[in-house]
């Protein structure tokens, strides 16, 4: 019984701070960058409808590429990012994109 009492304390507390931690992210230009204890997440806004998403395990994105995307210098886009609860929220005039990152979640 106490073991089942300490786990479920574990739980709640450990929980608790998953909720409590806030989504950190730098912006520059068309480019938000999210951070995490898990990685990284890059969005790249590319026009008020259309994102460019990437990760990276390690705080490193590779070079872009020419093969797939054969643009990369888009126009600037209006674009805020607003704090939520558990994530952050990322708003374009046609967008919303709210981030979790513990897992990383996108919705």
């Amino acid at each position: 019984m106490n073991t089942r009492i300490c786990f479920t304390l574990a739980s709640l507390l450990l929980g608790c701070v998953t909720l409590s931690a806030a989504v950190r992210w730098t912006a520059e230009g068309n480019e938000v960058v999210f951070q995490s204890e898990a990685g990284d997440m890059r969005v790249q806004i590319c026009t008020s409808d259309m994102l460019r998403i990437t990760k990276s395990a390690n705080s490193s994105f590779r070079p872009n590429e020419q093969w797939m995307v054969v643009k990369y210098d888009f126009e600037a886009v209006p674009y805020e990012v607003q704090p939520l609860a558990q994530g952050a929220a990322l708003l374009t005039e046609a967008l919303t994109l709210q981030i979790s990152d513990t897992p990383w979640r996108i919705k």
